[in-house]
């Protein structure tokens, strides 16, 4: 038995991901883009590493797993959330 689909007629024109992203930021739905208090937050939490960053260890396959850190990364906390 043959089945053939035809995907453009039952689901509508494939658009790319970031077609389909700017789209529905210029008609303003929300659904593909994090709110505003997110993406402060995050940057919250991602700005202190980008000002300070810490020594970049590599991970090399053929040699197995990368050595244990030598400090613990409490002094590193996470910053509280508050909204």
């Amino acid at each position: 038995m043959d089945v053939a689909v035809d995907f453009a007629a039952a689901l509508g024109e494939r658009r790319e991901a970031y077609e389909r992203l700017l789209d529905d930021a210029l008609a303003g739905l929300p659904r593909r883009s994090p709110a505003k208090n997110i993406v402060e937050l995050t940057w919250r939490v991602i700005q202190p590493a980008l000002d300070k960053p810490g020594p970049v260890h590599p991970y090399f396959r053929a040699r197995g797993a990368p050595p244990k850190p030598t400090r613990s990364s409490a002094a590193n906390a996470w910053l509280p959330v508050t909204g």
